[in-house]
């Protein structure tokens, strides 16, 4: 028996590998072809490139939020544990888009380039409460003040989001991820 084919999810897959091919100059006929549909069955699903966009975005945006919360409320791990957790949280699309690719969004698509970079400058409600609580416990160095270290994130996350920094240098998105939390929290909290 055949087993049953999620056309939605195939497009989508094949917009990633696509646009990490050609970044956004893709077009909806590369997709079709490499899963071998009509542009018409896309049209079912997605009005437009955008739109497939939107959902990557969404989705991406409802994982964090998530995977937040989940950590937030895990009362078996510490706070310091904690804030690495949500500071390095990379979801699944994160993992296989091709990051120095958005960068060109900038110049092709800016108006979701800039709705990207608004979507994760809004994730920061969890990590302020994390460091303020760390503060309130004593976690957090004297003198670190949480305002400034959520700017820090949230600036450097908005960086790698442009794609340069990750260009020019040797991290994948993960990477620069992980190396980021280590940083900031190696130095803001108290041994």
């Amino acid at each position: 028996m055949e087993q049953f084919r999620d056309i939605k999810e195939e497009i989508v897959n094949s917009f990633i590998a696509e646009f990490n091919v050609s970044g956004p100059k893709l077009t909806l006929d590369q997709v079709t072809a490499r899963i071998h549909i009509s542009k018409k069955t896309i049209y079912k699903y997605f009005s437009s490139k955008r739109a497939i966009y939107d959902i990557i975005l969404e989705r991406t945006s409802s994982y964090i939020v998530e995977k937040q919360k989940e950590i937030q409320q895990d009362d078996s791990i510490d706070l310091k544990e904690k804030l690495y957790r949500i500071l390095t949280i990379v979801t699944p699309y994160e993992e296989v888009l091709d990051t120095t690719r958005l960068a060109e969004l900038k110049q092709a698509e800016p108006e979701f380039h800039e709705q990207l970079v608004d979507a994760y400058s809004v994730h920061w409600s969890v990590v302020s409460d994390l460091f303020n609580q760390a503060k309130a416990a004593g976690v957090l160095r004297d003198g670190v003040d949480p305002a400034l270290l959520i700017q820090v994130v949230s600036g450097a996350m908005s960086s790698f989001l442009s794609g340069e920094f990750l260009k020019k240098s040797s991290y994948t998105y993960s990477q620069a991820v992980q190396d980021l939390a280590k940083l900031l929290l190696e130095g803001a909290l108290a041994d």
